[in-house]
């Protein structure tokens, strides 16, 4: 996919879909996912697929007026204050370890 396509889609991706990943940034790409999508207007970071279970990372972003909550939307949520340290994401945003089982 070229780049300027990949900016025209990244302006119509509904939440949940795939983000390709020529849009994701270095930070994003040093994590390796499987996947990633936006929940709500927070990020998740698709690092472990089996079967309908996922598991990863979730970025809260600051901006965003939705703070995660475990049992919403199939997610169970673990703050994980070194992860962020880790992944440099320090800028007033918390990353979770998360599990999300989805139903088929």
């Amino acid at each position: 996919m070229k780049t300027s396509v990949a900016i025209r889609k990244i302006g119509q991706i509904r939440a949940e879909e795939d983000i390709p990943s020529v849009c994701w940034a270095e930070r994003i790409t040093a994590l390796h996912p499987l996947k990633v999508y936006a929940h709500r207007v927070n990020l998740v970071v698709v690092q472990k697929l089996t079967g309908t279970r996922e598991e990863g990372l979730y970025i809260y972003i600051p901006i965003s007026s939705y703070l995660p909550h475990t049992g919403v939307d199939g997610f169970e949520f673990v703050p994980d204050k070194q992860s962020a340290k880790t992944y440099g994401y320090t800028d007033g945003a918390d990353v979770w370890h998360y599990t999300r089982n989805r139903t088929p």
